[in-house]
């Protein structure tokens, strides 16, 4: 998923990552594709809901032009939807998320100045040759 989001043009600046075993092993895969980004881990993602996932990026602020959050279901897909309902995206944007976010599954926003969100696109590892067919 790293080379494809590194493919995409989806380079962080700040990569926050849940301080779990698990997220810190996906975080040293996708880091190779990412050599620049300050991963910064965070024991508040462990299992953060929408809130807390929403919060962590926004105290990135302006200290990065591409933040990349490593974390966990359900907070990450909730946080997602939230964001994609905020955006005011189509009802076809939110039903292809609605529809499935499995382990290694990515999503991207883009944030206005004032935080407003815009849904970018969605990435299934499937669908890029990877995935445990979760």
């Amino acid at each position: 998923m790293g080379r494809v989001l590194a493919a995409a043009g989806l380079v962080p600046d700040v990569a926050l990552v849940s301080s779990a075993e698990r997220t810190r092993q996906t975080w040293a895969g996708l880091a190779e594709n990412f050599p620049g980004a300050d991963a910064r881990f965070d024991h508040r993602l462990y299992n953060a809901g929408s809130a807390a996932i929403r919060d962590a990026i926004e105290r990135v602020e302006g200290a990065a032009q591409t933040v990349m959050l490593v974390g966990h279901n359900p907070g990450v897909p909730m946080a997602m939807l939230e964001l994609i309902i905020e955006a005011a995206e189509p009802a076809s944007v939110l039903d292809k998320a609605k529809a499935s976010f499995p382990t290694a599954s990515a999503v991207a926003f883009e944030f206005d100045e004032a935080m407003r969100p815009r849904f970018w696109n969605i990435w299934h590892a499937r669908d890029h040759g990877g995935g445990g067919g979760e």
